[in-house]
């Protein structure tokens, strides 16, 4: 989830990439749920959160303010589990930051630039798995 503007979709098409190439099978909400075509925002709400309780993981590329807040904190509320994804030095908004000290349970951080991403991903993996094995 992110950004889906040509620079934003890159990224998250990037990110798609590097985690195919670890043998997962990554997917980009836009492309699954056909974001785009759907005009009523709680029907996308719903959509999305659908899609992530079924999901083992959740990225948010936030480099880039991209109207992803609602989402973020809707799937924060439905205690799903989310990596929040920024290139070095940015960030969508300094609302994000409220976000993550109220939902610190369920949000981490992860920055990373060009020579890192892949690390960062595996990081992120890392993260993933040793949350799942604390609630098993």
């Amino acid at each position: 989830m992110g950004q889906y503007s040509s620079a934003g979709l890159s990224r998250l098409e990037l990110v798609e990439e590097i985690l195919s190439r670890k043998g997962m099978r990554p997917f980009i909400f836009q492309n699954l749920i056909g974001i785009e075509e759907v005009v009523d925002k709680k029907e996308v709400l719903e959509e999305v959160l659908a899609t992530a309780v079924c999901s083992e993981m959740v990225i948010v590329e936030d480099s880039e303010a991209s109207g992803h807040l609602l989402e973020v904190s809707t799937l924060a509320d439905a205690k799903v589990r989310m990596a929040i994804l920024r290139r070095e030095r940015m960030g969508s908004t300094i609302l994000m930051e409220s976000l993550f000290k109220k939902y610190a349970a369920f949000m981490c951080p992860f920055e990373y630039n060009e020579s890192n991403i892949d690390s960062v991903l595996d990081d992120i993996v890392s993260w993933f798995e040793a949350e799942t094995e604390q609630t098993d």
